[in-house]
C-alpha cells in the first residue's frame, strides 16, 4: 500500500498528548499529510481489540501487536515506505546500585 493512501483509512489512535500519538501524528505531518482518527482509546493495549473488531488501523509496536498477528486476528498492511525506527533512552544512576532486572533490560535493549 502506498504511505499517501493512509490518508484515506479511519485509525485507532491514542488520546491526544500520548507519545505514540505524537509520533504518529509527527510522522503524518512530515509528509504533508493529516490523520482524523475514527476512534481514541487512553491505552495502547485498547488499540488492537479496536483493530480486530474493525473499528479502524492502529500503529503499534510489533511486539505490542505479535500475539494478535500470529492468532490471525488481525494483519501487517505493508507500506511502500517503511516506518521510521523510534528511540529509546534509559537513564540511569550510576551511584545507584542497579538490579539484575534493570541490569537485563538494558542488556537487551542494547541488542536492539
Amino acid at each position: 500500500m502506498k504511505f499517501k493512501d493512509l490518508e484515506q483509512i479511519p485509525f485507532v489512535l491514542l488520546s491526544q498528548h500520548m507519545q505514540l500519538r505524537e509520533y504518529v501524528e509527527n510522522l503524518f505531518n512530515k509528509h504533508e499529510m493529516n490523520i482524523d482518527p475514527a476512534v481514541e482509546v487512553d491505552s495502547a493495549h485498547m488499540i488492537m481489540p479496536m483493530v480486530k473488531n474493525n473499528f479502524g488501523v492502529g500503529i503499534v509496536p510489533l511486539s505490542l501487536a505479535k500475539s494478535w498477528i500470529d492468532n490471525d486476528d488481525v494483519f501487517v498492511i505493508n507500506l511502500d515506505k517503511p516506518l521510521p525506527n523510534r528511540k529509546v533512552f534509559a537513564l540511569i544512576n550510576k551511584f545507584y546500585p542497579q538490579s539484575t532486572l534493570l541490569k537485563e533490560f538494558i542488556s537487551k535493549m542494547k541488542q536492539k
